[in-house]
């Protein structure tokens, strides 16, 4: 790895605030894996609904209220760095974070939370941090989610810079921890050195020659087969089926209504409502101590996948 070039270093304070593993590779110069098109695409489709947002916000507080881009900085092993944030509403002092997603998952929206704590516990002038989430599909009023900055979030903070000195001071001898137990999840992080982070990496691999297993594994795989041909006629038949009521709606009310030989029954049934567990904990609007006897956590299980080797 070579030594820091500030000229280069773009991105380095979102990337620590994802990963302090990830931050000290970038300060250090580590090689980069090509990005994937589709990572790509997001981080343009990202720009776009972040200037979109700030003329929303400017709409409502006037453009000179709103700040892009604005710049924090913080210290590690003597070296100064700058982060910037995607919007700063003046009169609310308040660190917006962008996010553009269909159908988010967890995973968007904690990574996101952990980038927009970051910056609002470097800014010593922000007083709220937000993360704005916007559906491209659908381009409704963004869902707002506001992040709580505790002593603890500060302290996660301190614990990532000071892992990123260690790796500077050490010339990347002693790295902070992985967040990622296989290189796979490296996409979830956006980090772009997973070839470098799982140098060597391998998939254990067994071989089994036992009957008895070799017909299990035969049996699993023929019912996997059957369970994705059934999955495939049900989402066919469920498409066909919903477009046949969405006709019917248009002239049936609510109620029942009589037609022909058939009494069709229409009840319209509100939308559910969800909580983000995982989410609410991350943006510190929630103590998991507090709501622990009434949450209910799943059984853990074994995802199989399940191949015919090639003739």
């Amino acid at each position: 790895m070579t030594a820091i070039d500030h000229a280069t270093v773009r991105g380095i304070t979102s990337a620590t605030a994802r990963c302090a593993r990830q931050g000290a590779y970038k300060i250090l110069g580590a090689h980069e894996d090509e990005e994937p098109v589709d990572v790509t695409v997001y981080h343009r489709r990202g720009h776009f609904f972040e200037l979109l947002r700030a003329r929303e916000y400017e709409e409502t507080f006037g453009a000179d209220n709103i700040e892009r881009q604005r710049l924090v900085h913080w210290q590690a092993a003597g070296h100064t760095f700058a982060g910037a944030t995607d919007i700063y509403v003046k009169p609310l002092k308040r660190i917006v974070e962008v996010v553009s997603a269909v159908g988010p998952t967890k995973e968007v929206y904690l990574r996101k939370i952990e980038q927009a704590a970051f910056y609002g516990v470097l800014d010593p002038e922000a007083e709220s941090v937000h993360v704005d989430l916007l559906d491209p599909s659908k381009l409704a009023p963004a869902e707002s989610i506001p992040v709580r900055i505790t002593d603890d979030t500060r302290q996660e903070v301190e614990r990532k810079i000071a892992a990123v000195a260690i790796a500077i001071e050490s010339h990347g001898e002693d790295m902070p921890d992985r967040v990622c137990s296989h290189p796979r999840e490296a996409r979830h992080h956006l980090c772009p050195y997973a070839s470098t982070c799982f140098a060597g990496h391998q998939e254990p691999e067994h071989v089994i020659d036992d009957d008895d297993t070799a017909v299990s594994v035969h049996l699993a795989f023929a019912m996997a087969e059957r369970r994705k041909a059934a999955k495939a006629e049900y989402d066919h038949l469920d498409a066909a089926y919903r477009q046949a009521t969405d006709r019917l709606a248009e002239h049936i009310p609510p109620g029942k209504t009589h037609v022909g030989p058939y009494t069709v029954t229409r009840s319209d049934v509100k939308g559910r409502e969800t909580f983000r567990y995982s989410v609410a904990v991350a943006a510190g609007a929630l103590d998991p101590a507090q709501v622990a006897a009434f949450v209910n956590i799943g059984e853990p299980h074994t995802r199989w996948k399940i191949e015919g080797d090639a003739a």
